[in-house]
């Protein structure tokens, strides 16, 4: 846990992943950090139950069998 505000960045990915609608200050914190990609695997997807169709700012770039790559695009 070397990494500068670790805990509270597990934090958001964990809740990001839970799947519920994401909130201002999460798109604002994804925006903060320069997000660029989501990558929705089989360990993200057990995580919890997040639709990325129902997240407007995420786009599709690839998917091949279990692995889906979305690219965040801020501001949409």
């Amino acid at each position: 846990a070397q990494t500068v505000d670790y805990f509270e960045k597990e934090e958001f990915v964990r809740r990001f992943y839970l799947g519920n609608p994401l909130t201002p200050s999460q798109k604002e914190y994804l925006d903060s950090f320069s997000v660029d990609y989501v990558f929705l695997g089989p360990v993200e997807k057990s995580m919890g139950g997040l639709d990325a169709s129902a997240i407007p700012e995420l786009q599709e770039v690839y998917q091949r069998g279990l692995v889906q790559i979305f690219q965040w695009r801020a501001n949409e």
